[in-house]
């Protein structure tokens, strides 16, 4: 509790300054009430100088009673704690008692310079990624017209993993359908989410991470293709340009040997992430459990079909 001296006199009283004693609300109030309002409430004990005041701390006492009716909580109405209204926030996500999920589309967070910086952050290091991906594609180790078939390193995964790897549409894999699929899910949902820039914002950059890191690991040693769909152009004699040119013939860009690390289970992972920071499946076991074997199932797709070694 703080005292604030208002410098307006009262007309009872001109003589004495007016104390404001702000008392803050419990954080289950306090979340509810910033949700439409962008300031938190308090309630005068003392003389209010203007009708404003009064309906504002009427209004906060009103919706902290009905708040508190609705949790079936009792006792004082406000909670007098030395937490900040962030720390409250995160303590009452934390409890699970306040949810931020809207059942309308909240659309106008996504207006944002941030959200468009981080777009943009997005394709630069993804397009640098691709160029190693070009400089891996051009290092790694030819090999004879005569093997048709790639000549892979031993692998203890592929030992115990026979090959298999179904397509749609002859484009996409089954661990690149996984990732779309998380990727959809994530965006329909920060449209339901007060904190959806957020999310989005935080998906963005943990792939800019991946990209980058990766950048510095794909390209530095070549080694020998696993995959069959590079049987048909693993003896080609490729310069630095014609790799460029092969991998980015489309886009999403398509290289062959840019092995280490996957980056489909890393961000399949941090996909999974974001599922369980913003409680994507609320409380709802059976989708937590459906999402992970599907990431576990995508992390299998990525040794059954010979795009990386088990140790990528």
């Amino acid at each position: 509790m703080s005292n604030v001296v208002n410098p307006e006199y009262d007309s009872d009283d001109c003589c004495e300054p007016r104390i404001v004693k702000h008392v803050y609300m419990n954080p289950r109030s306090l979340l509810l009430s910033t949700l439409d309002n962008d300031s938190s409430c308090y309630q005068s004990t003392d003389k209010t100088t203007d009708s404003s005041s009064d309906s504002n701390s009427t209004s906060c006492a009103l919706l902290t009673e009905s708040s508190d009716e609705e949790s079936g909580q009792t006792g004082n109405r406000y909670d007098r704690t030395e937490l900040s209204h962030e720390e409250q926030g995160d303590k009452i996500m934390k409890a699970g008692n306040v949810s931020h999920w809207t059942s309308y589309p909240y659309l106008s967070q996504f207006v944002s310079v941030k959200l468009f910086l981080s777009v943009i952050l997005w394709f630069v290091a993804y397009s640098i990624m691709g160029l190693a991906g070009s400089v891996a594609f051009y290092h790694f180790p030819r090999l004879p017209d005569s093997l048709n078939a790639p000549l892979a390193l031993p692998d203890f995964g592929y030992d115990l993993i026979p090959y298999w790897c179904p397509m749609i549409d002859n484009k996409i894999n089954v661990q690149s359908s996984i990732l779309l699929l998380f990727y959809i899910l994530i965006i329909i949902g920060a449209v339901f989410h007060t904190k959806g820039r957020l999310v989005m914002q935080q998906l963005l950059h943990l792939n800019i991470a991946i990209f980058l890191t990766r950048t510095t690991t794909v390209f530095v040693t070549g080694l020998p293709q696993p995959n069959p769909r590079c049987t048909a152009i693993q003896s080609w004699d490729s310069s630095l340009w014609d790799s460029i040119q092969f991998v980015w013939r489309s886009f999403p860009p398509h290289a062959c040997g840019d092995l280490l690390y996957s980056g489909h289970v890393a961000c399949i992972l941090v996909c999974m992430v974001i599922f369980h920071k913003y409680r994507y499946f609320g409380k709802s076991l059976g989708l937590m459990l459906l999402a992970w074997l599907a990431t576990f199932f995508g992390i299998y797709a990525v040794i059954s079909c010979r795009s990386h070694y088990t140790v990528d």
